[in-house]
């Protein structure tokens, strides 16, 4: 048995509770949000881009993961949702 994960470290934002006791789902606050891209930034984390754009966007999971470079207008700085990914 795992006695403590490895990203169990000092330093790290203190996790918010991700439900409510209705079991409704609570958002972050930008500071929470803040510190969590900061973090991902310092330990280099390879979906730091990937956060950034979810919370940045709110976007869901599968939005996120489907664009296509068509979906992606780069001169305006636009990307378009037109596909969503769902687990099989």
């Amino acid at each position: 048995m795992v006695q403590r994960h490895h990203a169990d470290r000092e330093g790290r934002p203190a996790p918010a509770r991700a439900t409510t006791w209705r079991g409704e789902r609570t958002c972050r606050t930008a500071a929470e949000a803040a510190a969590f891209l900061r973090r991902c930034r310092t330990v280099g984390a390879s979906l730091t881009g990937l956060f950034q754009l979810l919370i940045a966007t709110g976007m869901r999971e599968g939005e996120a993961l489907a664009p296509r470079w068509a979906d992606a207008d780069l001169d305006h700085r636009l990307l378009f949702v037109r596909h969503t990914l769902g687990a099989r």
